[in-house]
């Protein structure tokens, strides 16, 4: 049976919801064909592309170009060289911008641009992403975007594991008969969107009790309880050139209006109204 395809309306609208639950939001590219660059170089490029003189971190200090002689690399001399060129890849570059609400990741087959709480609305993200994804093409010159990723991770402050059933449309529980006590849980399903280049993922779970993993905007780590996690995240299924989403972001917000269907699809209504 061959499903019909999806209507996506972009003129429909979404209720504003000023106390949504958004952890965090994501845009992000991957990419392939970078150029080969000096590390030392790149860090000093970023801090020029960017203003304000932005709290740069550099993770993974194994890091160095894609391609390099492995006999120049004391650091990895007692590696084989697939595990170097594994850890190679591996470092990032992380930037504080727009007073410290983005976090632009520099990777040498991605960029990602992450709105942290308090998150307002869609505009903030947009923007910040379509003004710095040029500054990563004009510093790694990609040669092909493999996937583009919008992705937004929300967490709901919980008394106890349970009351996710009053918030979810579909409950948590038991099959069959027996009616067992939630103690935690983990769902997850991908969907594919017919007639659009999309796949959608869905992640319904609880976090740990005695420690969630998630942070806020100061990276402090939340009150330790109960909390459910709703983890959305669009992927395009399409190789692309890289100029194409600099004038046109009509496939952002498609992926936005994916998004929104299934948040306001997860929620019963009065979870909605706890969120206004």
């Amino acid at each position: 049976m061959v499903a019909e395809p999806v209507r996506i309306d972009l003129d429909e609208e979404f209720p504003h919801l000023s106390a949504a639950p958004i952890a965090e939001a994501m845009i992000e590219w991957r990419v392939g064909g970078t150029n080969i660059f000096d590390p030392a170089a790149m860090e000093q490029s970023i801090r020029d592309q960017l203003p304000g003189s932005p709290k740069l971190d550099v993770l993974d200090r194994f890091y160095r170009q894609r391609s390099f002689d492995l006999d120049e690399l004391d650091e990895l001399a007692e590696l084989g060289e697939e595990d170097a060129r594994r850890l190679s890849r591996r470092v990032r570059y992380e930037a504080k911008v727009e007073e410290s609400q983005v976090l632009a990741r520099f990777e040498a087959n991605a960029f990602s641009v992450i709105r942290l709480a308090p998150y307002d609305d869609w505009s903030q993200l947009r923007d910040a992403a379509i003004r710095l994804w040029p500054v990563y093409r004009s510093l790694y010159g990609p040669g092909s975007v493999r996937q583009i990723r919008l992705r937004y991770l929300n967490l709901v402050p919980l008394e106890t594991i349970a009351e996710a059933n009053e918030l979810l449309q579909k409950p948590i529980e038991f099959p069959g008969d027996w009616s067992l006590p939630i103690d935690r849980f983990l769902e997850r399903d991908t969907f594919d969107v017919p007639g659009h280049p999309y796949t959608l993922s869905m992640v319904r779970a609880s976090t740990d009790p005695q420690s969630r993993s998630l942070r806020g905007p100061d990276g402090e780590r939340a009150a330790p309880g109960p909390g459910l996690v709703i983890d959305l995240d669009v992927r395009t299924t399409r190789k692309t050139l890289p100029t194409e989403y600099d004038l046109d972001d009509r496939t952002l917000l498609e992926m936005r209006w994916l998004k929104n269907r299934a948040f306001f699809a997860t929620f019963r209504s009065e979870a909605i109204e706890r969120f206004r």
